[in-house]
């Protein structure tokens, strides 16, 4: 989708499968925005990356933020402005952050050896009783640092589902 702002262009990535009526902007009606202008610029927002958010004091304009702009901009209208949020948000949709099964992966699946340790400590001549201990000492402190990993694994996916719920409250006002 392409629509003039001013003299920018803005491309919006990911829009091709929107409704007519938000993606039907021409090159010609772009050309007509232009009329005299000696050249134009051309924006791209990748929609994956960014949020938007509407104006509270101007019913017309509207905020795309990515993680190091800012992009303002001035619809024609309350109801554009409302279609421009609603496609933003579409094309963002299309492409969701999906958690990899790596993303998800329990530490209980990770598997501790002791068998290097063991060997190495029978080669020292160190006593069967002691070697035990050690594994143990060991195997324990790996399962404490599992609980951790497990937790703070928890904590990210609780995190993330946060962040979604306030995307998706942010673009319900």
């Amino acid at each position: 989708m392409i629509s003039a702002f001013g003299t920018w262009v803005v491309e919006i990535l990911g829009l091709q499968c929107l409704s007519p009526t938000v993606a039907e902007t021409t090159s010609a009606e772009i050309a007509m925005t232009y009329e005299g202008c000696d050249y134009i610029h051309t924006l791209v927002l990748h929609c994956i990356v960014s949020s938007v958010r509407f104006s509270k004091s101007d019913d017309k304009r509207l905020s795309v933020f990515t993680g190091t702009k800012t992009l303002h901009l001035r619809c024609v209208s309350r109801e554009d402005r409302a279609m421009w949020i609603e496609a933003l948000q579409s094309a963002k949709d299309l492409f969701p952050r999906a958690l990899t099964s790596s993303d998800l992966a329990t530490p209980e699946d990770i598997v501790v050896s002791t068998e290097k340790l063991r060997s190495r400590l029978s080669q020292e001549g160190i006593n069967e009783e002691i070697i035990n201990d050690c594994e143990s000492i060991m195997l324990s402190e790996v399962s404490y640092l599992q609980g951790k990993l497990k937790f703070l694994q928890q904590k990210h996916v609780m995190l993330l589902d946060t962040l979604k719920q306030l995307e998706v409250l942010i673009f319900a006002f």
